[in-house]
Protein backbone atom coordinates (compact mmCIF):
# COMPACT_ATOMS: atom_id res chain seq x y z
CA UNK A 1 0.00 0.00 0.00
CA UNK A 2 2.75 2.46 0.90
CA UNK A 3 4.54 1.88 -2.39
CA UNK A 4 1.28 2.25 -4.31
CA UNK A 5 0.85 5.81 -3.05
CA UNK A 6 4.38 6.70 -4.10
CA UNK A 7 6.25 6.61 -0.79
CA UNK A 8 9.99 6.08 -1.19
CA UNK A 9 10.63 5.03 2.41
CA UNK A 10 8.45 2.12 3.43
CA UNK A 11 7.82 1.03 7.01
CA UNK A 12 6.43 -2.17 8.36
CA UNK A 13 2.80 -1.37 9.00
CA UNK A 14 2.78 -4.18 11.53
CA UNK A 15 4.78 -1.91 13.84
CA UNK A 16 1.57 0.04 14.39
CA UNK A 17 0.06 -3.07 15.97
CA UNK A 18 0.91 -3.73 19.61
CA UNK A 19 3.07 -6.75 20.34
CA UNK A 20 3.99 -7.18 16.66
CA UNK A 21 7.49 -8.32 17.64
CA UNK A 22 6.02 -11.40 19.33
CA UNK A 23 5.20 -12.78 15.88
CA UNK A 24 8.95 -13.11 15.27
CA UNK A 25 9.95 -14.09 18.79
CA UNK A 26 7.17 -16.65 19.19
CA UNK A 27 8.68 -18.72 16.39
CA UNK A 28 12.09 -19.07 18.05
CA UNK A 29 13.02 -22.40 19.59
CA UNK A 30 12.87 -22.31 23.40
CA UNK A 31 10.63 -19.24 23.50
CA UNK A 32 6.94 -19.46 24.32
CA UNK A 33 4.21 -16.87 24.55
CA UNK A 34 2.15 -17.67 27.63
CA UNK A 35 -1.31 -16.18 28.02
CA UNK A 36 -2.24 -15.30 31.60
CA UNK A 37 -5.43 -13.96 33.15
CA UNK A 38 -4.29 -10.34 33.34
CA UNK A 39 -1.67 -8.14 31.77
CA UNK A 40 0.67 -5.81 33.60
CA UNK A 41 -0.96 -2.52 34.65
CA UNK A 42 0.96 0.68 33.96
CA UNK A 43 -0.18 4.27 34.47
CA UNK A 44 -3.04 4.68 32.04
CA UNK A 45 -2.52 1.44 30.11
CA UNK A 46 -2.84 -2.25 30.74
CA UNK A 47 -0.79 -4.61 28.60
CA UNK A 48 -2.25 -7.67 26.96
CA UNK A 49 -1.88 -10.77 29.15
CA UNK A 50 0.76 -12.38 26.96
CA UNK A 51 4.11 -13.02 28.60
CA UNK A 52 7.30 -14.04 26.81
CA UNK A 53 8.71 -17.11 28.54
CA UNK A 54 12.01 -18.91 28.04
CA UNK A 55 11.11 -22.61 27.94
CA UNK A 56 14.42 -24.06 26.82
CA UNK A 57 17.62 -23.32 24.99
CA UNK A 58 16.99 -20.44 22.60
CA UNK A 59 17.52 -21.28 18.97
CA UNK A 60 16.79 -19.99 15.52
CA UNK A 61 14.97 -22.66 13.50
CA UNK A 62 16.11 -23.21 9.91
CA UNK A 63 12.52 -22.77 8.71
CA UNK A 64 11.87 -19.43 10.45
CA UNK A 65 9.89 -17.24 7.99
CA UNK A 66 12.25 -14.31 8.63
CA UNK A 67 14.97 -16.13 6.68
CA UNK A 68 12.89 -15.98 3.50
CA UNK A 69 12.08 -12.31 4.07
CA UNK A 70 15.71 -11.45 4.93
CA UNK A 71 16.97 -12.36 1.46
CA UNK A 72 14.00 -10.88 -0.41
CA UNK A 73 14.00 -7.46 1.27
CA UNK A 74 14.95 -4.85 -1.28
CA UNK A 75 17.27 -2.90 0.98
CA UNK A 76 20.83 -1.80 0.32
CA UNK A 77 22.26 -2.00 3.83
CA UNK A 78 21.38 -3.97 6.94
CA UNK A 79 22.32 -2.37 10.27
CA UNK A 80 22.97 -4.95 12.98
CA UNK A 81 24.00 -4.79 16.61
CA UNK A 82 27.06 -6.93 17.30
CA UNK A 83 28.50 -4.65 19.98
CA UNK A 84 28.39 -7.26 22.77
CA UNK A 85 28.91 -11.01 23.03
CA UNK A 86 25.25 -11.23 24.02
CA UNK A 87 24.37 -10.49 20.38
CA UNK A 88 25.57 -13.95 19.40
CA UNK A 89 27.94 -15.18 16.73
CA UNK A 90 28.58 -13.74 13.31
CA UNK A 91 27.41 -16.87 11.47
CA UNK A 92 24.12 -15.27 10.30
CA UNK A 93 26.20 -12.94 8.10
CA UNK A 94 26.65 -15.89 5.71
CA UNK A 95 22.97 -15.46 4.80
CA UNK A 96 23.66 -12.10 3.16
CA UNK A 97 23.34 -12.62 -0.59
CA UNK A 98 26.49 -11.96 -2.59
CA UNK A 99 26.38 -8.75 -4.57
CA UNK A 100 25.47 -5.18 -3.79
CA UNK A 101 23.77 -5.69 -0.42
CA UNK A 102 25.89 -4.65 2.57
CA UNK A 103 25.82 -5.02 6.32
CA UNK A 104 27.01 -2.74 9.10
CA UNK A 105 27.67 -5.10 12.03
CA UNK A 106 27.59 -2.34 14.66
CA UNK A 107 30.79 -3.35 16.47
CA UNK A 108 31.15 0.16 17.96
CA UNK A 109 28.84 0.41 20.98
CA UNK A 110 26.92 3.53 21.87
CA UNK A 111 25.85 2.17 25.24
CA UNK A 112 28.99 3.47 26.97
CA UNK A 113 31.68 6.02 26.26
CA UNK A 114 34.42 3.39 26.60
CA UNK A 115 36.44 3.45 23.39
CA UNK A 116 37.03 0.25 21.47
CA UNK A 117 40.55 -0.37 20.19
CA UNK A 118 41.59 -0.23 16.58
CA UNK A 119 43.09 -3.73 16.81
CA UNK A 120 39.95 -5.23 18.38
CA UNK A 121 37.72 -3.75 15.69
CA UNK A 122 40.02 -4.93 12.89
CA UNK A 123 39.97 -8.42 14.43
CA UNK A 124 36.16 -8.38 14.46
CA UNK A 125 36.08 -7.46 10.78
CA UNK A 126 38.57 -10.26 10.05
CA UNK A 127 36.20 -12.66 11.83
CA UNK A 128 33.14 -11.27 10.01
CA UNK A 129 34.90 -11.65 6.65
CA UNK A 130 34.88 -15.43 7.18
CA UNK A 131 31.13 -15.28 6.56
CA UNK A 132 30.70 -12.41 4.09
CA UNK A 133 33.00 -10.61 1.66
CA UNK A 134 34.85 -7.76 3.39
CA UNK A 135 33.61 -5.35 0.70
CA UNK A 136 30.02 -6.10 1.72
CA UNK A 137 30.82 -4.98 5.28
CA UNK A 138 30.99 -1.45 6.57
CA UNK A 139 31.39 0.35 9.86
CA UNK A 140 28.84 2.41 11.74
CA UNK A 141 28.05 2.83 15.41
CA UNK A 142 25.57 0.34 16.82
CA UNK A 143 22.16 2.03 16.74
CA UNK A 144 23.37 5.52 15.88
CA UNK A 145 24.13 7.32 19.13
CA UNK A 146 20.79 6.65 20.82
CA UNK A 147 18.94 3.35 21.19
CA UNK A 148 15.89 5.09 22.62
CA UNK A 149 14.36 8.54 22.58
CA UNK A 150 15.96 9.14 25.97
CA UNK A 151 19.39 8.50 24.49
CA UNK A 152 22.38 6.97 26.23
CA UNK A 153 24.88 8.22 28.78
CA UNK A 154 27.52 9.01 26.19
CA UNK A 155 29.03 12.48 25.99
CA UNK A 156 29.58 14.47 22.81
CA UNK A 157 33.35 14.01 23.37
CA UNK A 158 32.89 10.23 23.58
CA UNK A 159 30.85 10.33 20.38
CA UNK A 160 33.59 12.33 18.62
CA UNK A 161 36.28 9.83 19.72
CA UNK A 162 34.18 6.94 18.48
CA UNK A 163 33.58 8.65 15.13
CA UNK A 164 37.33 9.33 14.79
CA UNK A 165 37.98 5.65 15.48
CA UNK A 166 35.38 4.63 12.89
CA UNK A 167 37.21 6.70 10.26
CA UNK A 168 40.56 5.10 11.23
CA UNK A 169 39.10 1.60 10.94
CA UNK A 170 37.57 2.42 7.54
CA UNK A 171 40.91 3.75 6.32
CA UNK A 172 42.80 0.65 7.46
CA UNK A 173 40.24 -1.97 6.41
CA UNK A 174 38.91 -0.46 3.16
CA UNK A 175 41.45 2.25 2.32
CA UNK A 176 39.13 5.18 3.09
CA UNK A 177 35.67 6.30 4.09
Amino acid sequence: MQEEVGLKAVTDGEARRSFWHYDFMGMLDGFDLVEREEGVQFAGVKLRPIFPTISGKLGFPDDHPMLVIFNKNDVDIYFMEYDTDRAGGLEPLKLLPKGAKRVMPGFVTIKTGELETLDDLKAKFDEASKYVDIDQLGIAPQCGFASTEEGNSITPDDQRRKLDLIVKVAEEVWGGV
